[in-house]
């Protein structure tokens, strides 16, 4: 069962859920999501690792910052937050945008980063490729029009995201339009996630520091993601030494929702073989 803290970073609250025992292992979501979008994997992890999923800032139960959906910000709060919980070293696994935030805290700080998972992670290309994040790419443009067209129809908008996020439409039920309208239904929702949108071009310079990582990594890509394709999964594989890549078949983007159990074999298996190998 989830247990829920908070920990103080730069004098705003990070809250997180923490399930297990073991090596530390931080999973990292994506807008619109809050941790929740890990918690279908969670009770598959936490028989071999102290599993910790915080709210990025502005998410969930966690307070936003100055420019808090600025590449550099999110990546320093989540590098304050393993430290201030006593997480250091840890494994870290990101989903989306989140994981280009364990991306970049493995570039940026691997001495706290002792192995790296990406799952359909933001890397090479940070605009996704769909019909709805065009929309968005243009609106922004626009003095007032981002702000007002996150207000309107919160269902509807949340049921066209998860349409292109998912390969398995079947998937999309109540509870889960929910809990993505719920980020668009908060006035602090809306404003971190058209901050984060307002500043995804920011996310260019990671490309210069991806050969700085040396953590063990692993890829995990759905084969029918149209938000990364695989071809984002590929140049992102050839642009991390030694990164590996491997491809659930028939699934899309969101991989937390869609294959759970599939998703935590990958990444156990990865993860317990990476403890046993000798340091690099």
């Amino acid at each position: 069962m989830l247990r829920y803290g908070q920990v103080s970073v730069e004098g705003r609250t990070i809250r997180y859920a923490t399930e297990g025992t073991g090596p530390p292992l931080v999973l990292l979501h994506g807008p619109p999501f809050d941790h929740r979008l890990w918690a279908p994997v969670i009770p598959y992890l936490a028989g071999r690792f102290r599993v910790v999923a915080p709210d990025l800032p502005g998410f969930g139960g966690s307070q936003p910052g100055e420019r808090a959906g600025a590449p550099d910000q999110l990546v320093r709060a989540v590098a304050g937050f393993v430290t201030a919980a006593r997480l250091v070293p840890c494994a870290v696994a990101g989903a989306s945008l989140g994981g280009g935030v364990a991306v970049g805290l493995a570039a940026r700080y691997p001495e706290r980063v002792s192995a790296l998972v990406g799952v359909g992670a933001l890397g090479l290309e940070w605009w996704p490729a769909t019909l709805q994040a065009r929309a968005a790419r243009l609106a922004r443009h626009v003095p007032g029009l981002l702000r007002a067209a996150m207000r309107l129809a919160p269902d509807a908008q949340a049921r066209w995201f998860l349409r292109g996020a998912l390969a398995d439409e079947r998937l999309i039920d109540d509870a889960l339009v929910a809990q993505v309208a719920e980020t668009l239904r908060s006035r602090r929702g809306r404003e971190s996630l058209r901050d984060v949108l307002r500043r995804l071009d920011e996310w260019s310079a990671l490309r210069r520091q991806l050969g700085a990582i040396r953590a063990r990594t692993l890829l995990v890509w759905g084969e029918r993601d149209e938000v990364y394709g695989l071809p984002a999964a590929e140049r992102l594989r050839h642009a991390i030494p030694g990164a590996q890549l491997v491809t659930l078949a028939g699934a899309g983007h969101l991989l937390p929702i869609e294959r759970p159990v599939e998703l935590a074999e990958v990444m156990r298996g990865f993860l317990l073989q990476q403890a046993a190998a000798p340091a690099r």
